[in-house]
C-alpha cells in the first residue's frame, strides 16, 4: 500500500491495537483506512473510532472508510456519525463527488451503506469533504 502509517495503541508495553492509514487512491485523494486489528480482550472500547478521530483532530487530514467495509468497520462509522459528531462526515460517490451525511431522528441520509462503491469521509469540523 503506497504512503501507509500505522497508529498503535499500548497498554503499557503490549501492543493492544493497530490501524493502517494510506494513500494515495486513484479514485480518492484522501487517506484510508485499511486494515485494522484490535486485541480481543480490549474490543468494543472504541479505540478504533478514537483513533480515527485522533487522527483527523490532530494531522487536520481527511480519512475514507474501507470500500469493502465490515459489519464491525459499519458499526464505527455508524457511531461516530450518531453520537454527538466532533467531525465531518460526508458520503463520497464514484461519480458523483461528496454529499454532507445528515443524522434527523437516529436515521443517517443518505445511507452509506445502501449504494456500491460509496465511501463514507470524515474530516475535521473546519474542513471541506469536497474533492475539488
Amino acid at each position: 500500500m503506497a504512503d501507509s502509517r500505522y497508529v498503535g495503541v499500548f497498554d503499557g508495553s503490549d501492543l493492544i491495537a493497530i490501524v493502517n492509514l494510506w494513500s494515495p487512491d486513484e479514485d480518492l485523494g484522501y487517506r484510508n483506512i485499511g486494515r485494522t486489528l484490535v486485541d480481543e480482550k480490549f474490543q468494543g472500547n472504541r479505540i478504533t473510532r478514537q483513533i480515527i478521530e485522533w487522527w483527523v483532530l490532530n494531522k487536520g487530514e481527511c480519512l475514507a472508510s474501507d470500500e469493502n467495509q465490515t459489519d464491525d468497520g459499519a458499526r464505527v462509522w455508524e457511531s461516530m456519525i450518531l453520537r454527538d459528531p466532533i467531525l465531518k462526515f460526508c458520503l463520497w460517490r464514484p461519480d458523483q463527488g461528496t454529499v454532507p451525511v445528515t443524522v434527523e431522528d437516529g436515521e443517517i441520509t443518505p445511507d452509506p451503506w445502501a449504494e456500491d462503491r460509496s465511501r463514507l469521509i470524515a474530516c475535521p469540523p473546519s474542513n471541506s469533504c469536497d474533492l475539488t
